[in-house]
């Protein structure tokens, strides 16, 4: 947390922040982890570098940072982008290419100036189109989907809880790179994509153990959840 807060990143301060509510909503205890992350707080404040304190309070300023403009007008150049390829976009990596074509007008030329979207989203959007873009926010929703299935089915299970904190952690770490993927562009980072492969693992395991340990007496199904089921497609797991 203290290395995040010292980058000077205001969209990793936002992804820190966003993280950690989640973490206090899924909790069980939410008015003590609200009094955690109050003191937190408290001693941030109180502990902070001036410099780290000026840099997050610059996240409203909308004139005068010139890093918060450029982002706008990165922003205002993939639009421009999505709206003339709106299906296909304008190709894999191509938005640098593509830049200085869109970005007429809305910056000097000869000013340093990082030719990228600044944002994940349209990142993908502009490069990809809007296929691309509904199939990566399917994916990212999925995790979301995935974690809640897990967290009813665990629910049942005392001698599974583990399922329960799994899910929330595979949750609350995509809910914070997605937060940070707003300010910046990690459309082709390949983490993310490695994220979602071990979610789709967790989901095997889980569903395996499930099935595997003996149902808990007295208790509902824990799989009444359209889990696909070893007696159809490819026989992955045990019966």
């Amino acid at each position: 947390m203290v290395t995040v807060l010292l980058t000077h990143s205001r969209g990793g301060f936002l992804a820190l922040v966003g993280t950690l509510v989640l973490i206090a909503w899924r909790s069980g205890h939410l008015f003590r982890m609200i009094g955690m992350l109050g003191i937190l707080t408290l001693l941030f404040l109180a502990l902070a570098p001036q410099h780290v304190l000026d840099r997050i309070a610059s996240i409203s300023a909308t004139h005068g940072d010139s890093s918060v403009q450029a982002r706008f007008d990165s922003w205002r150049i993939a639009l421009r982008m999505i709206a003339d390829n709106p299906i296909f976009g304008v190709g894999l990596r191509n938005f640098q290419e593509h830049f200085f074509t869109y970005g007429a007008g809305l910056f000097d030329p000869d000013a340093p100036f990082a030719h990228v979207a600044h944002d994940s989203y349209l990142q993908i959007w502009a490069e990809g189109g809007s296929i691309a873009f509904v199939i990566y926010m399917a994916l990212l929703a999925s995790v979301y989907v995935s974690c809640r299935r897990l967290r009813h089915a665990a629910k049942l299970r005392s001698d599974l809880y583990w399922i329960m904190d799994y899910a929330r952690m595979m949750e609350a770490t995509t809910f914070g790179f997605m937060i940070g993927a707003v300010f910046l562009n990690r459309g082709h980072f390949d983490l993310i994509y490695h994220w979602l492969g071990i979610m789709a693992c967790l989901v095997l395991i889980a569903h395996a153990e499930l099935m595997r340990v003996p149902q808990t007496e007295g208790k509902r199904k824990g799989l009444e959840l359209n889990w696909r089921s070893a007696h159809f497609g490819p026989r992955m797991l045990h019966t």
